[in-house]
C-alpha cells in the first residue's frame, strides 16, 4: 500500500478509457474523485454500464483508496470486484463498466533541509546593538566543528 509522510506530495493520475478510443490521462485533483454519469462526478462517462454515482477515489494522508459506491454493475480492481475500500498502487487497474484505466501514483517527499548553524548569541547580539558594522550575521554558513 503506497503511503506517504504527511508533508509529502502525492500525484495520482489515471490512464486509459474505453476501446476504440484514444487513452487519455485524468488528474486526479482534490482529496475525493468522483466516477459516475452523475453531474456532481469529476469523470462522467456517458454509458448505461457506469451508475450515477459508480466509485470513488479517496486521497488521505498520502494512501489512495477505490471505494465502490454500492455501482449496479460493480467496479474492478486488477480484475477482481470491490466490495471494501481497496488501498491503490501505482500500476494497479480500475474498470468502471466499459471503462479501463491504470492507476500512475508519484509520491514527492520534500527535499530535506542542510543543517545549517546560524550565528551564535553574541554574533546576533551585535548585530541587534549595532556593534558589527550594520552587517546581517552570516546564518548560511556551514556548521561550527
Amino acid at each position: 500500500m503506497h503511503s506517504a509522510s504527511s508533508w509529502a506530495t502525492v500525484t495520482v493520475r489515471l490512464i486509459g478509457g474505453a476501446d476504440g478510443f484514444p487513452p487519455r490521462t485524468i488528474p486526479i485533483l482534490g482529496s475525493r474523485f468522483l466516477i459516475g454519469r452523475d453531474q456532481a462526478c469529476q469523470l462522467r462517462p456517458s454509458n448505461q454500464l457506469v451508475s450515477r454515482r459508480h466509485a470513488e477515489i479517496q486521497i488521505t494522508d498520502g494512501e489512495v483508496t477505490l471505494i465502490d459506491l454500492n455501482s449496479r454493475n460493480g467496479t474492478q480492481l486488477n480484475g477482481e470486484s470491490v466490495t471494501d475500500p481497496r488501498p491503490l498502487e501505482d500500476g494497479d487497474t480500475i474498470q468502471v463498466g466499459p471503462i479501463e484505466f491504470r492507476v500512475s501514483i508519484d509520491i514527492h517527499e520534500p527535499e530535506p533541509e542542510e543543517d545549517h548553524e546560524g550565528p551564535s548569541d553574541r554574533e546576533l547580539a551585535q548585530w541587534l546593538i549595532g556593534e558589527n558594522d550594520n552587517r546581517a550575521p552570516d546564518v548560511t554558513r556551514e556548521p561550527r566543528g
